[in-house]
């Protein structure tokens, strides 16, 4: 027999204090009334030490107990060989979850983990069913239980080893709690050679990273029958710091180049506390003119900002952080805005500094930034060629569209630009309408003095998906004036994503081929309504033109596995990856998906070339140990050793603990215990009984 907490044999001392009572010595608590003892001669006192047991039954019982409950708290267990397991043993399922993020990229990490994996598969029974997943963003199956089930047991070490030798760490960020959810349904769904029930567990070979993303285990109901085991590979040197860049946005700064903002993250369990950072050549090292000093305490994050990009050839595109002994998250990368160029073609007839007109707020409203330059085009009927509507990346209409004008604005919005009109009048408005196929008699003016307000408003449309959030989707301050009623439903396919509170459209998307015209029922000029001078007019008019494809939402930081939105006026064909490879694309993409390393991404289109810095998840940097109840806290039914909340050490792997856990001797110990405990009370009691019976006292 053996024992997995032998310590608590220890116990078995106790047995001691039964022998100890019995042969304490007991002063009678009765008094007894006698005579005078005046007549008898006095004697001298004799001393003794002669103690006896008596009862000794009561006293083997009670050693007994004590020396049960100590067996059963040093958990015994029958050894066993693999070939006298009972059948339930045969059906163990399991599934070795190896993680393969950023993270294990630290020194002597990733061999820790192959030879854990390897471990566990050597250990397996011929009956047993394995399954090995390598997770980070993703999950990515590399022995599954069907192949494991057509493998010969012989050569199923050998397979798995083939396969991690394929394998390696990636630069993606660590999904844990989608990677357990994957496991736990693999499990729950596996029925294996037979129905009846057998061990189902997961073997978790993982850093166990506090930067572990646990969100998808929130939804999940956790099976009652599957366990996880965890076998946390342990770094050789503590401590972590890493470097994030922030994005700029490129709307709202001026012309000249900001200053670059960095974050610079330090791991809770890191010794070193000062960096450097800075801008840094293709080697690595950090420029003079470029990099500053940074004090981070242990724990914390602090906002450092380097001075602008240094020039040079080539392109100077990335910050390195030094200081660090653990460099796989010490890089980030960025890549300067490119400039673009937005040709706007107005249709209207007004002149260009008239404060009353729409043209006036339409210049204001797209100023000249660092990452986007607009050219407003004016042109009225008489003076618009087919030229000017082609080059255009949008129109914009407020007038009366001519027959012939029409016509060259019809063939480039069915090839796919779009149409932004806000007819200022009632003849343009029903010119428009006619242009579009529906009764100019549809439309008529707005009646009445009262002034109209913007009241239901979709916002799950594209459009005023911005505005979603209750601070920013108040359009009741902006009074209308006049506006024209149109009939939406003349209109083939036509929605209205917003309406006056009257009920009549205010905003109307019209599809025209892969193009779209939208309609704003009233313009934004002083004399239709309070638009042009709110603060809702520049965001509106921007989120337009986001759906027209003019122009995209930038700053958003991109991280490894991120997709890149490949803009449709660029004409990507290709991309270069960090690497130098050259990936093509598919004629009509919109996304750029394979983005599995740091580094510079460059789009090669039709018109020029675009660089997008892709950059690793800032979770990764936090590499100090996880919670052990982060994950009970979510329904993870977990085999560790260690009160909760104790960070995750690192454990070997033990069959004991399995043949343990499945005979579960520690009960009989206890039943028997507890027998023991209903005899001794019995026998006490009649003993008592007896010697009172006999007069409590012996001559």
């Amino acid at each position: 027999m053996s024992f997995l907490a032998p310590l608590f044999l220890l116990g078995a001392a106790a047995l001691v204090l039964p022998v100890l009572f019995h042969l304490a010595r007991r002063t009678p608590r009765e008094r007894l009334r006698f005579g005078s003892l005046m007549f008898l001669a006095p004697t001298t006192p004799r001393l003794t030490k002669r103690s006896r047991l008596e009862h000794w039954l009561l006293l083997l019982l009670r050693c007994l107990a004590l020396g049960l409950l100590a067996f059963g708290f040093a958990r015994p267990f029958l050894k066993e060989s693999g070939t006298d397991r009972p059948s339930t043993q045969a059906l163990r399922r399991q599934v070795i979850l190896l993680d393969r993020s950023a993270s294990l990229r630290r020194d002597g990490l990733w061999a820790d983990a192959l030879v854990r994996v390897e471990a566990q598969v050597k250990t397996a029974a011929p009956g047993d069913r394995l399954a090995v997943i390598a997770f980070a963003r993703g999950t990515e199956t590399l022995v599954s239980f069907g192949e494991w089930e057509t493998l010969p047991p012989g050569d199923r070490a050998v397979i798995v080893r083939e396969r991690l030798e394929r394998a390696s760490p990636g630069w993606e960020g660590t999904r844990l709690g989608q990677a357990l959810v994957a496991a736990a349904e693999m499990l729950t769904e596996d029925a294996g050679p037979s129905a009846e029930p057998g061990v189902r567990e997961i073997v978790l070979i993982s850093d166990l990273q506090a930067g572990s993303r646990l969100d998808a285990l929130q939804a999940f109901e956790w099976p009652a029958e599957v366990t996880v085991r965890l076998e946390p590979v342990v770094a050789r040197a503590a401590g972590n710091a890493g470097v994030q860049v922030f994005a700029s946005t490129g709307e709202t700064e001026s012309v000249e180049v900001a200053p670059l903002r960095i974050r610079v993250t330090n791991a809770a369990d890191s010794v070193a506390e000062r960096f450097s950072v800075g801008w840094a050549d293709r080697s690595g090292q950090i420029l003079a003119e470029g990099g500053v000093e940074a004090y981070v305490p242990p724990g914390q994050s602090r906002m450092v900002t380097l001075p602008k990009r240094p020039q040079g050839e080539p392109e100077i595109d990335r910050v390195v952080l030094k200081g660090d002994a653990s460099e796989f998250d010490n890089t980030a990368w960025t890549a300067e805005a490119e400039r673009r160029n937005i040709r706007l073609l107005y249709l209207g007839g007004e002149a260009a500094g008239d404060a009353r007109q729409p043209r006036y707020f339409l210049e204001r409203a797209l100023p000249e930034t660092a990452r986007w330059r607009f050219e407003l085009v004016a042109r009225d009927g008489a003076t618009l060629k087919s030229t000017d509507v082609a080059e255009a990346a949008v129109v914009v209409l407020t007038d009366t569209l001519e027959e012939t004008n029409g016509q060259w604005l019809r063939r480039e919005i069915e090839a796919g630009k779009s149409l932004i009109a806000a007819p200022k009048s009632l003849a343009a408005a029903r010119s428009l309408v006619a242009w579009l196929g529906a009764s100019a008699q549809s439309v008529q003016e707005q009646q009445g003095s009262r002034y109209a307000m913007w009241g239901e408003i979709d916002f799950t449309h594209p459009v005023f998906a911005p505005f979603s959030e209750p601070r920013f989707g108040d359009f009741t301050k902006i009074h209308v004036w006049a506006h024209r009623l149109l009939d939406a439903a003349t209109l083939p396919g036509a929605r209205i994503p917003a309406k006056f509170d009257s009920g009549a459209p205010a905003l109307v998307q019209v599809p025209l081929g892969k193009g779209n015209v939208w309609i704003l029922t009233s313009g934004w000029h002083p004399a239709d309504s309070q638009l042009g001078v709110s603060s809702k007019f520049v965001p509106l008019l921007w989120s337009l033109m986001e759906q027209s494809g003019v122009v995209r939402a930038e700053g958003k930081n991109l991280m490894v596995g991120d997709p890149i939105d490949l803009d449709p006026g660029l004409g990507v064909t290709g991309v270069i990856a960090p690497d130098g490879a050259r990936l093509p694309l598919a004629a009509e993409s919109r996304q750029f998906t394979a983005t599995t390393e740091p580094g510079i991404y460059r789009l090669q289109g039709v018109r020029g070339e675009t660089r997008v810095a892709v950059g690793l998840d800032p979770a990764e940097t936090r590499t100090e140990p996880l919670a052990a109840d982060e994950l009970e806290q979510r329904g993870v039914r977990l085999r560790r050793d260690g009160p909760a909340g104790a960070p995750l050490a690192a454990e070997t792997s033990r069959p004991s603990v399995e043949t343990e856990e499945r005979q579960k001797l520690w009960r009989w110990f206890l039943w028997a215990t507890l027998l023991v405990v209903g005899v001794e009370t019995l026998l006490a009691g009649l003993t008592a009984r007896r010697a009172a019976e006999g007069g409590g006292i012996r001559p």
